[in-house]
This record gives C-alpha cells, structure tokens and sequence, in this order.
C-alpha cells in the first residue's frame, strides 16, 4: 500500500481496521437430527451473510476489504490477478501492457466489443476519465491515489489505446494498479463533461501542491468532485454501474444488498474463477450477530457465510443433523495475527527492552504458538514464520515457525541483562543510570474475544520468567491513533492483504516511523531498509526473489513481530450449492462461481 512511499497492499491499510479485531462470527435447543434440508423454495438465488452494510459502492472512493469483493461483482480492472495462480493476467485490456524501454511508459489494448451492463461501449475515454477521477485530489480517494502515487498521466490514443506515464519506475506498479483501478462509466459518473476541464497532469499537480494551486482548473477539479461525491453513486439503483458480470439491483441498510446477473457481460462465456455468472441472483444479508447468522443458515434464510469464529466451527458446526445439510470447511488465506513490540515507546525512553533483537526473540519463544492453534483455534489455523503469503514464490520455505522454548528465552533475557535482582518475582536492568522493572502494558482492541485469551495466554507465560504485562483494552480508533504515535508499548493485531508480490516496506522500513507510517513498531536496521529499497527497484525476477527471502530472514532473526499464526476463512453453506471453490485470493472463494445442486 503505498501512502506515498510504495508499498503495502491498499488492503493492509483498510486491514488495519480489521486488523484490530478480528470481526467474529447456536445451534438452537431443538433437535436438527429429523429435520428437512432448509431451502426456501427460491428460484437460481443465493444468499450469502454480511456482518455490516459495506462502506460504498464506488470503487474510486470507497475501500475496504468487504467493499472490494462487492466491487469486484460490478467493476472490472485493465489487470488483475488470478486467484490460482497469483500472477497477473490481462482483463478489459486484451493482453499485458507493452513496457516503455525506460518502463515509464505502459500502453494497453483494450479488448474489442467490450461493453458495460447498461449496453453502452466502453473505450480508452472511460479509461482516462476513471484515472483522472481517482488522481483528482478533491475526491476522497486518498488511500488509492498513495497506491499509484508513480503514476503520473493516462493518454488515449484511440478508442481501443491508453497509454500510462509514470514518474518512477518499479516492479510494483502494475501490482497496484491491478489491485486499485477500477474502470468507470464515463457516462454516467460524469454525464455533463465535468472532468474534460482539467487533466490528469493537473489532478497531480494539484495534489502535490495543495492550496498553493490556484489554477482556473482548481474550481473544475472541486465541481467534478462535489458532483461525483453524491451519495447516488454509492447506493442508488441506475448510478452503480459497471462492466462486471453483475448488476447493483438493491440496497436496504442494514438489512440486504441485491446483485443480479449482467445479460451484457461482455465476458459471459468465460468459466475462469471470477468471472462466471453461475447464480442470477446474489442476495448479501446483513446479519452483525455471529450466533444469529449460524441460526439463518441450518434455518435456510442464508446459503453462505464466511466468518464463524472458532468456537461456532468446533462445537455448533457438526454431527448428523448438520453433516446431512450443511457442508463446513477453513480456508486459508492472505491474513497473520502478530504481536508487535515498540523499540522506541513515545514517553518511556527508559524502557529499552523491545530495542533489543534478542529480547524479542526471547518473547517469541515464551509464546506457545502451537497451543493457542490447537486449544484457541482448535487447528483452523496455522503457525508462521514469515509475513509473506505461504503460496507466494518469494515466500522464504527454509523458516520454520518459533517454537515454544522457556529455557531458550531465560537464556537470551539473562543474557541481555534483564535479572531480577530484589526476588520480587520481576526482572529488571540498569538503564542510564535507573532501575528498569521489564514491565509493560499489551494493547487489543476491544470487544476481541479472540485477543483477548491470546494477551492472557501471553500474560501467564511471561509472569513464569519474571515478565509483568498489563493487558490493556482500546477502541479500534483509540488504538490506531496511538500506534501511529509510537505511545501503544505493545499491542496485538492483524493484517489482511492481497496475494501479489509482497512489499513489506510501509511496515518496517526506517522511513515508515515518521509521519504516520506504519512502521508502528519504530524498527530501524540499516541492511533491512537497503535490502527493502532495492526490491521496489529491481525488475530482474530472481534477483528480487532472493531479495525478498534476505528480507524474510533478516526479520525472522530480528523479530520486530512475534508472528502468531496464519488465518483461516471459516465457511458453512447449505449443501444445496454446488460447483464450490477455494482459492489462495480474497475472498478465498467466487459466488459467482456456485450453482445449485439439482
């Protein structure tokens, strides 16, 4: 995503919400064993549970990674990348762009005849005009103009050619412009000619030099922004449109979101993943209680649902009446829970421990990572070693995860200096001339059931070597405000992310402390940021990929997150769907895809 320096996925950063809390997902007194399979008698329907009304329906300013697979119903990008395997692959545009000499140049050919659900054509003019939407800074697309912040101008050249120019060049760039450009209807989004008043060159320039331009094209810029932010192009029926297989249909807040198959789908023959039209009709139920939604489900008034949480899955999710009807499964996918420890605590400079790579590797191995997957999470999820998506080709395969090992951890934390030298029962060190207690307090977000057993589990385990950790309940909001500050001493948290090449530079490059970085942790290691900055500029693939296991094993060793485990989609769904998927992508399956069993 790159908040102006290149690179985590925009998902990370709308992961940062999830991030602090995991949104989790009753079998009722009345015996399932005699019970009929529970099918509403409805026609070629599916219907699949949401925990919230999505955040929007425009894909230039609204993210999230709910919102993105709604997106992804309506919309289509130039790029994007497929769900097997994890490469880029052409999707309006007919092949892959042809890469300037000096790849700051990238031109694309659109496919022939393609159309958007409406009937109306679409060509390089809805391509630039979607460009110069998202690059105009008075639009609230902050998060995916960082994401394509190399990106500098959009040219069409015919109504089948448009040409990309881009200011820095990098193997990340059509990473991100697959992930985060959608392209929009012209038409529609813009019906009076708004955006023909300023350029894309424009938009940059304006977003570079905010208040001080005052071009006559500043005024267009708000105009097509003040018309374009209307709620109607969120939510209101006739004004989301795209050129995906499926249609916006309805949307009743706080109740149900309605998609219906696009009869002009430009791609209707196709049988890839994400782009079947298997149902005709898609039903999004919002139902924010976990119990309440199991309960729709063995009644029949949902088909799907992707979030139970463990418990729901071990004790609710089994046996005669359930196996009969209901099919269950965990899928991984794109996801880790970490702790993370703050090397420099704003307020505390005495407070040195996390500073120390050999401290944190010392807590990581007083974590007993195996137990929390088998007792916590009774085995729907599994430990890790790297940040980096297991089914990634750069993902490092030589690291094992950190196993549980109190001996191990006395060693390194006697080694260290930090003794508990009084016999209170608390270790401590002389720092700068002060007796330092090896006390501090680890952050979750509230309402995290889940956090909340892992901070107690992580509570005990450092109390038995003379650790003392408060456990500390924040907002999400509270929370993510004071990591940004580096004032959180430590905290549990999560990341989503999308299965393209991985950049762990926003996390733990030295750049990212400052100015609301994500590099909460304050991590600073001179031959970990060289070795981040030569990956976003090298093109040689395998080069780049022994770069990216460098990076993997200097973080390994250096632990600035203790690395939890590796998360799991929970699923069940009535076992009247049929031709079911699994996929290493967000959301790890393709409604689309499903049909019903005859």
């Amino acid at each position: 995503m790159g908040l102006g320096m290149n690179n985590l996925t925009l998902s990370k950063i709308w992961a940062a919400t999830l991030a602090f809390g995991i949104i989790l997902p009753f079998w009722g007194c009345q015996s399932q064993g005699n019970r009929p399979n529970p099918v509403v008698g409805r026609s070629n329907s599916m219907i699949l549970h949401l925990q919230d009304d999505p955040a929007g329906l425009n894909p230039v300013n609204t993210v999230g990674a709910q919102t993105a697979s709604l997106h992804n119903l309506i919309f289509d990008h130039l790029i994007t990348l497929d769900p097997k395997s994890l490469e880029l692959v052409p999707q309006l545009a007919a092949s892959m762009p042809e890469i300037s000499e000096d790849k700051l140049s990238y031109t694309f050919q659109l496919r022939p005849g393609l159309t958007f659900a409406d009937g109306k054509p679409l060509t390089s003019e809805d391509v630039v005009f979607s460009f110069k939407a998202l690059m105009n800074p008075f639009v609230s697309s902050a998060p995916r103009r960082a994401e394509l912040h190399n990106f500098e101008d959009c040219i069409s050249q015919g109504p089948e050619t448009v040409i990309f120019k881009l200011i820095a060049s990098g193997p990340f760039n059509l990473n991100r412009l697959a992930i985060n450009f959608f392209v929009i209807p012209k038409h529609i989004y813009d019906p009076l000619n708004m955006s023909d008043a300023y350029s894309a060159l424009d938009a940059k320039k304006a977003s570079e030099l905010g208040d001080a331009f005052t071009d006559s094209t500043r005024m267009a810029m708000l105009d097509f922004a003040d018309f374009f932010e209307d709620e109607k192009y969120q939510r209101k029926k006739g004004f989301v449109i795209g050129s995906g297989r499926y249609i916006f249909d309805a949307w009743k807040s706080k109740q149900f979101l309605r998609f219906v198959k696009n009869e002009n789908y430009w791609n209707n023959k196709s049988h890839a993943p994400f782009a079947m039209q298997g149902m005709d009709t898609l039903i999004y139920k919002v139902i924010p209680d976990q119990q309440t939604a199991l309960m729709a489900l063995k009644s029949g008034e949902i088909d799907f649902s992707d979030s139970f949480d463990p418990d729901q899955y071990h004790d609710q999710m089994s046996g005669e009446g359930y196996d009969t009807h209901f099919g269950k499964t965990n899928v991984p996918y794109p996801f880790y829970e970490y702790a993370g420890w703050n090397a420099n605590i704003k307020g505390h400079p005495k407070k040195t421990f996390f500073a120390d790579p050999n401290v944190r590797m010392a807590l990581s191995k007083l974590i007993d990572v195996d137990d929390i997957v088998e007792n916590l999470l009774f085995g729907t999820a599994a430990p890790i070693a790297s940040m980096v998506y297991k089914s990634r080709k750069e993902y490092a395969k030589e690291l094992s995860p950190i196993k549980f090992d109190e001996k191990g951890a006395i060693a390194l934390l006697d080694a260290a200096g930090w003794i508990d030298q009084d016999g209170n029962g608390v270790r401590e060190k002389m720092v700068q001339g002060e007796k330092v207690k090896f006390s501090f307090k680890l952050a979750y977000k509230t309402g995290n059931e889940i956090r909340k057993r892992i901070g107690r589990h992580i509570q005990d385990h450092f109390s038995k070597v003379g650790i003392e950790v408060e456990l500390t309940e924040m907002e999400g909001g509270v929370l993510l405000s004071r990591l940004t500050k580096h004032e959180i001493e430590a905290w549990l948290g999560g990341w989503v992310y999308d299965s393209d090449e991985q950049d762990l530079f926003a996390l733990f490059h030295s750049s990212q402390i400052r100015n609301g970085g994500y590099n909460w942790g304050s991590y600073a290691n001179l031959e970990a940021d060289s070795t981040m900055e030569q990956i976003t500029v090298e093109w040689d693939e395998a080069t780049r990929m022994a770069l990216h296991k460098k990076i993997q094993t200097i973080l390994y060793n250096e632990q600035p997150y203790t690395l939890l485990f590796a998360n799991s989609a929970r699923i069940g769904w009535n076992k009247r769907l049929k031709n079911i998927g699994w996929y290493d992508q967000r959301p790890c399956y393709d409604p689309g895809q499903f049909s019903l069993a005859k």
